[in-house]
């Protein structure tokens, strides 16, 4: 059962970051049933993040990878959709890790490929990020 605290954390959330927690933790909950659905297809796993692209084994080290991610995302928006006290600052770690990847894979594309594709991760990425700064003194009360 929700405390007072965590239903005063969750109104503090607008319902566009909602939408988009909720998408990131169906993707959590899909993670482990990739590697067991794709071989019974008999299709290679896609995977992809932020720029970051692995299609074949969900075994190989970056599907690893970017499962990790995905990982850590769905257990973010967890945390936030639920107004768990830890929920913004995993979010907001996520968040920037978001964006430096993002940042990243746009870098090694202009350098390595002499292309520049602009994520639209950052679109919603930069909003976000300063949606959960706005929230953050009312989400964290006196612990700042």
């Amino acid at each position: 059962m929700a405390t007072e605290a965590e239903r005063i954390r969750k109104k503090l959330i607008p319902i566009w970051i909602k939408v988009f927690g909720g998408i990131f933790i169906v993707m959590g909950v899909a993670v482990p049933i990739l590697p067991i659905v794709t071989p019974l297809l008999g299709q290679p796993a896609t995977y992809e993040m932020f720029g970051l692209r692995y299609v074949g084994s969900p075994f190989h080290p970056m599907a690893l990878l970017i499962s990790a991610i995905i990982l850590s995302l769905s257990v973010s928006a967890y945390g936030l959709l639920f107004g768990k006290r830890w929920g913004l600052k995993a979010c907001l770690a996520t968040g920037y890790g978001g964006l430096i990847i993002c940042l990243g894979t746009m870098a090694y594309s202009l350098a390595a490929l002499s292309v520049l594709t602009l994520r639209l991760e950052l679109i919603a990425q930069i909003p976000y990020l300063l949606k959960l700064h706005k929230v953050r003194p009312l989400w964290l009360g006196n612990e700042i």
